[in-house]
């Protein structure tokens, strides 16, 4: 009978998040343990009652991500932006401009790269730039075993954004949402989520005052349905930054800290970290800063960031 308790506990915890409900669940299953010819009817029921709390409480919850702020992030703030950045900026400032000669501003924006290469970062400068209020959601958000619940969930952020001047609506490994469907997936609520996500894309085609960016890391995966035009027009890759951008982001987060090595310093330093994402580079400043606190030292020398570097590099 442990079996059934340990089976029954597990779905408990894939399908019902919800804590409180979890609880009595698991305070209900001594009466798995004692099920019999007699009491099977009563613990039926009682196992049915539970799940359908447990579903209530699951579709009424709302993804605790979605969020509406802007970021005061600046093109100055992030080295090497591509160009492509830039131009949809523009077109997004001055649409009417553009409009005057026929153009339509692209609907859909897809930032793709490695993870720690900005892609929150840059949808968080366009949106800052154009004055935009800035929704944020993740994919995952979306992903709901419940019908109903993630297109619902996905109308509700396209509805909030569209009440906006202007609005920009960033959903971060969009992939969660917009792998390739197949021929198991055609009918369920992940193909249903999809489905919704298309459809809103394609709902306000002529509203010149939404910006929808998608980021992901596998690009290979998404459905083609997302790259059609009209949804997400641009493709634009984030990779890891040049030596020049590196240098940038050294001296941008060493300014935030009690630094005592000059700009050679941070040169060889970027010289010395190829490959390396501005995450990963921003993690090298704080460790560095950490070295320095170690030694209770109120100054942190470039002999710390190399010491730092040393160590992320093992790991």
């Amino acid at each position: 009978m442990s079996k059934v308790v340990y089976s029954f506990l597990v779905s408990a915890l894939v399908f019902f998040p919800c804590q409180a409900v979890l609880i009595d669940i698991v305070q209900d299953l001594a009466l798995l343990a004692e099920i019999n010819e007699q009491n099977r009817k009563a613990v039926v029921e009682k196992v049915y009652a539970l799940f359908d709390q447990a579903k209530k409480a699951g579709a009424s919850s709302e993804p605790e991500t979605v969020q509406k702020s802007a970021s005061p992030l600046r093109f100055s703030d992030l080295p090497g932006m591509p160009l492509e950045v830039r131009e949809i900026v523009d077109f997004f400032k001055d649409s009417a401009s553009y409009a005057l000669v026929g153009a339509r501003m692209p609907r859909g924006i897809l930032l793709f790269g490695p993870p720690g290469t900005g892609k929150t970062s840059v949808a968080r400068v366009i949106a800052h730039e154009c004055g935009a209020q800035f929704f944020s959601a993740c994919g995952s958000e979306f992903v709901e075993v419940y019908v109903g619940v993630g297109p619902k969930r996905v109308r509700e952020l396209f509805e909030k954004a569209k009440k906006c001047e202007k609005a920009v609506i960033f959903i971060d490994e969009i992939d969660a949402i917009g792998g390739r469907r197949d021929e198991r997936a055609a009918g369920n609520e992940y193909a249903n989520t999809l489905n919704e996500l298309l459809n809103q894309l394609d709902g306000f085609v002529h509203s010149e005052n939404l910006l929808v960016i998608g980021a992901t890391n596998r690009l290979d995966i998404l459905d083609p349905a997302l790259l059609r035009p009209g949804r997400f027009d641009r493709i634009v890759r984030i990779g890891v930054p040049s030596k020049e951008a590196r240098l940038a982001i050294l001296k941008r987060y060493c300014a935030e800290i009690p630094f005592k090595g000059d700009e050679a310093s941070l040169d060889r330093l970027a010289t010395q970290t190829e490959g390396w994402s501005g995450a990963e580079l921003q993690n090298l400043v704080n460790e560095g800063a950490i070295r320095a606190a170690r030694r209770k030292s109120s100054e942190v020398q470039e002999q710390d960031l190399l010491d730092a570097k040393a160590a992320l590099k093992r790991h």
